[in-house]
């Protein structure tokens, strides 16, 4: 049984509609996604072989299962995933990627890359070994910095959705 969670990395982030299609993972039993599938709505998915989902009736219950409006909200989702985000976000990996390639002078090197999700940089110095509190008001200090330059990020990821070249 192979199971993929693609929770936070699926639909559309990272150039291709599943991450896992990066590491040429096709042969899942089931695949597991949320957040993005619907805009923000609630909803969630499980993408599984018919033989696994063979349940008898009422032998799963869901939170998240769906209902007119987030599964509209789904649709329209897709729709824009398909005909421009997730050509936009493997676009905007090339030129960020493209755009960074030097920082491993002053970064420790474990830039990583499936499609446009980039990740792993931390800085060259005793901020590392530093505690988690100061290294917290570090981050704060540079998503403020980015505030006032324009660009609006968080502590934790920022949607290569969103990326454009003029931010």
């Amino acid at each position: 049984m192979f199971v993929v969670d693609e929770v936070q990395s699926g639909m559309g982030r990272t150039g291709k509609w599943w991450a896992c299609e990066h590491a040429g993972i096709g042969n899942r039993n089931i695949l597991c996604s949320a957040k993005g599938i619907a805009s923000g709505m609630p909803l969630g998915a499980i993408i599984a072989r018919e033989s696994v989902m063979r349940w008898k009736p009422g032998a799963h219950g869901t939170t998240f299962g769906g209902n007119p409006v987030c599964l509209a909200a789904a649709l329209a989702t897709m729709d824009l995933i398909e005909s421009e985000y997730k050509d936009n976000a493997s676009r905007m990996g090339d030129y960020l990627f493209g755009r960074t390639a030097d920082w491993t002078k002053n970064f420790k090197n474990h830039r990583r890359r499936p499609g446009a999700w980039i990740d792993g940089w931390h800085r060259k110095s005793s901020v590392i070994s530093a505690p988690r509190k100061k290294l917290r008001i570090c981050a704060n200090a540079i998503v403020d910095l980015a505030f006032h330059k324009g660009l609006l990020v968080l502590g934790a990821v920022k949607t290569p959705f969103a990326c454009h070249r003029r931010s």
